[in-house]
């Protein structure tokens, strides 16, 4: 009997083993913590309307994504402008990050989630 639960429980690990990710470096994870603080510095700056502070951290060549919209945005400006016309005929009242996910790659990074 207590082999057979050895048995099961190494199997179960070995069934599990390709779900767990890997937790990376240490480095890494504070660049990643880093990122997703400055995005949610701009989370607060996009509520509070101040596209001053939301652009503070943001690339010329930005592009961004909307579910709303089919196409992908391109250009500081461009965006820039958008924001714009949103805040002067609404209001974002809220912005829920669901499953924030940070990539990596030499000196870019990605930061996606749902909301």
């Amino acid at each position: 009997m207590r082999r057979s639960a050895r048995s099961f429980v190494s199997s179960l690990l070995f069934i599990l083993l390709p779900a767990v990710e890997s937790v990376g470096t240490t480095e890494q994870n504070r660049s990643e913590k880093e990122l997703l603080d400055i995005e949610n510095r701009m989370t607060s700056a996009y509520l509070s309307k101040d596209l001053g502070a939301f652009f503070q951290n943001v690339d010329e060549e930005l592009s961004v994504f909307h579910a709303s919209n089919p196409y992908r945005i391109d250009d500081r400006q461009t965006v820039h402008d958008a924001l714009k016309t949103f805040y002067k005929y609404s209001a974002a009242t809220g912005l829920y990050k669901v499953q924030p996910r940070v990539q990596i790659y030499g000196d870019a990074a990605v930061v996606t989630y749902h909301f």
